[in-house]
């Protein structure tokens, strides 16, 4: 990863590597890119179940890469690339300490975890940039990538697919299935091959998920259902006693 981010031919092709192959290195962060208006927005958000389970890790890991971050681009590029604001996913703290190290205004108790950059920023090119070396490495981590995901279970996949790209939520299998460009009895199809069923496998993840947010962050199962997309906290009341065999306020 590191060679082919040295050859990237400005700080925009470096975030968006990242971005692209952030699961061959990092199992606990889901990278993401969007441009908005005028403006850039780099994602780097701390796996959910991972967030549940060490909260205070997760905000730590979460600081490690926004720092890392900033001083990967001034490496890459020899200048101090700055974004215009940062956004976090957490309780304020000591903003001057995220202050002095983004150069930017920090917004906290953010719904996630992002910079905020001018595109004009994110042209600076990178010193040893090489198309031909960048190409080769880039060639190299898709195969990786295609290696890393045939390890894999398909049922795992599923999995990791509600975790970081619906939140914990869990979408309808209709939905599902169009996000793996399949129709739903495929789907199934290919989750009986795993010895698992899509409502089993969401039901052992939403008890895992929300026990371990109940565990660790000291929330009410109110506070949970919203978080777990139940609209009706009564029936995630219900599923949440079922699944743990107790009563619960």
């Amino acid at each position: 990863m590191g060679h082919l981010l040295q050859t990237c031919r400005d700080v925009q092709e470096v975030l968006e590597a990242i971005v692209k192959y952030g699961n061959t290195w990092s199992t606990i962060f889901k990278f993401s890119i969007k441009k908005i208006n005028s403006a850039v927005y780099f994602y780097f958000d701390p796996v959910l179940l991972y967030t549940a389970k060490y909260p205070l890790s997760a905000r730590q890991s979460t600081d490690i890469a926004l720092s890392g971050t900033l001083r990967l681009l001034y490496i890459l590029s020899g200048r101090n690339i700055y974004p215009e604001k940062l956004y976090l996913a957490y309780p304020k703290m000591d903003s001057k300490a995220y202050q002095k190290i983004c150069q930017c205004e920090v917004s906290f108790n953010a719904a996630q975890s992002y910079f905020v950059f001018h595109p004009d920023q994110l042209k600076v090119p990178v010193l040893s940039h090489d198309r031909s070396l960048f190409f080769l490495f880039n060639s190299l981590l898709e195969q990786k990538q295609k290696h890393l995901e045939n390890e894999n279970s398909f049922a795992e996949k599923v999995q990791r697919i509600i975790l970081t790209e619906f939140k914990g939520q869990i979408p309808p299998i209709d939905v599902m299935a169009s996000r793996l460009c399949l129709n739903t009895r495929s789907l199934q199809r290919k989750l009986a091959a795993d010895n698992t069923t899509y409502r089993k496998l969401c039901q052992n993840l939403q008890k895992h998920l929300s026990s371990a947010i109940m565990k660790n962050q000291n929330k009410k199962v109110s506070d949970v259902a919203l978080l777990m997309g139940y609209a009706d906290h009564t029936t995630f009341r219900r599923a949440f006693n079922k699944w743990n065999n107790t009563t619960s306020e």
